[in-house]
């Protein structure tokens, strides 16, 4: 929780079973829930997520590979669906540098969805963002 509003990490990850365990380590402790969203993996993606220890973590598996930015909608949905005050995207190949995440946090106010990802999908997601009702 951060200034009172309770905060999410969608990760999606694809094929990134030497990875994600360190992106799900370094994500910082003010966020309260953390949902990976493995977009059929083939390798041990989900597997390594699971063996996290961190009861913040829930592995969400597409059936089929549906692509990030699919992945990135279903863990929203689930954010929504918890009332997440703010919600983050943080890629599961630990590119992203966590320490960024505060300041973009601190930026928005409740039920803003926050981007936290690369410039080429951030347009489609700053409509979605528009479309989400403050309360």
């Amino acid at each position: 929780m951060l200034e009172g509003r309770k905060v999410a990490v969608v990760v999606p990850a694809h094929n990134e079973e030497d990875l994600i365990g360190a992106t799900l380590q370094g994500i910082p402790g003010f966020v309260d829930r953390i949902y990976v969203v493995d977009d059929a993996s083939t390798d041990a993606t989900a597997e390594r997520a699971r063996a996290v220890e961190d009861p913040r973590v829930e592995v969400i598996t597409h059936d089929r590979n549906r692509g990030v930015g699919a992945a990135i909608v279903t863990g929203y949905k689930r954010a929504l669906a918890e009332r997440m005050d703010a919600t983050a995207v943080m890629a599961g190949d630990n590119q992203m540098d966590p320490e960024e995440l505060i300041h973009l946090i601190e930026r928005y106010h409740a039920r803003v969805v926050i981007l936290f990802s690369s410039s080429i999908v951030a347009p489609i997601f700053e409509t979605l963002v528009e479309m989400i009702p403050e309360s």
